[in-house]
């Protein structure tokens, strides 16, 4: 019996991505980025608050109890507001001026998926992907993102497939390649 894997014909696609494209994308990144913030948030504050209680309860003092509750409540508050404006405002500032994002929407890309790697090339660059680093798969109404950190994605417009049929085919080609390597 031969224990080689048959090999599909693979995905091609090439697009130049534009700036809507990559808003859309630091759009799902900061959507994600204020999911982690507030579960850090949450538990921050509840840390707070723990401590107060515990120290304040050990001391026995019901006045200094309610006054570090209310500090805590201030404070935990203050650095939410300040921390959502820095994120959202850091991020959007630096996709309109970052070089380097200037420089990614005007490169040309190309991809290959098979089921073995994910080759991508922009510009002059090639970059070849092992489906094993891949750790996640999601879409936009827009995108494709191949996922190879948590912070870090391979994007394919959707519109980089050709027609609507041939952009289902393809996902769902992708998505299989994906859970066979995870699989092995």
């Amino acid at each position: 019996m031969n224990n080689m894997k048959a090999t599909e014909t693979p995905i091609r696609a090439s697009w130049v991505l534009n700036k809507s494209e990559l808003k859309e994308y630091l759009k799902y990144c900061l959507d994600l980025s204020k999911i982690r913030f507030f579960t850090y948030l949450a538990s921050s504050f509840l840390g707070i608050i723990t401590f107060a209680i515990v120290f304040l309860i050990s001391h026995n003092s019901y006045k200094r109890y309610l006054d570090s509750i209310a500090i805590s409540v201030i404070f935990a508050v203050i650095i939410t507001i300040v921390m959502i404006y820095t994120l959202r405002h850091g991020l959007i500032k630096n996709s309109n001026t970052s070089e380097s994002s200037q420089k990614f929407l005007h490169a040309s890309s190309d991809l290959e998926i098979d089921n073995d790697f994910i080759r991508q090339s922009i510009g002059l660059d090639t970059f070849i992907h092992s489906w094993k680093n891949i750790i996640k798969i999601d879409e936009t109404k827009n995108l494709l993102l191949l996922f190879k950190s948590p912070n870090t994605a391979i994007i394919i417009p959707k519109r980089a497939f050709g027609e609507e049929n041939k952009i289902l085919e393809a996902i769902l080609k992708i998505k299989k390649f994906y859970k066979e390597a995870i699989d092995n």
